[in-house]
């Protein structure tokens, strides 16, 4: 299954290290998530590792994880959506 098949995307909401983060909703639950996708072999690594740990964390603090996908030589993990500011509006006095 790709990741345009599992979830509905919206365009680059940001990007981190050789990640690019999009918004994006489960086509299986109709929940709103957010994909976060590897550029490099380096990122899909640090993926791969971010989502052993977070299968076995659960805090009500912390979007729940919706799964890991290697599909197309394509590597992302996808999350549950935290509604809120970013850390760099709240930097910036967004309160």
């Amino acid at each position: 299954m790709t990741l345009e098949e599992r979830f509905e995307l919206g365009p680059e909401a940001g990007s981190e290290a050789g990640i690019v983060v999009r918004r994006g909703v489960d086509r299986e639950t109709g929940r709103a998530c957010r994909v976060r996708e590897a550029r490099t072999p380096e990122a899909a690594e640090r993926l791969c590792r971010e989502a052993r740990l977070m299968a076995h964390v659960e805090h009500g603090g912390l979007p729940r994880w919706v799964g890991l996908f290697d599909a197309d030589g394509r590597t992302a993990l996808a999350c549950e959506a935290a509604e809120g500011k970013t850390l760099a509006e709240l930097a910036a006095g967004g309160n």
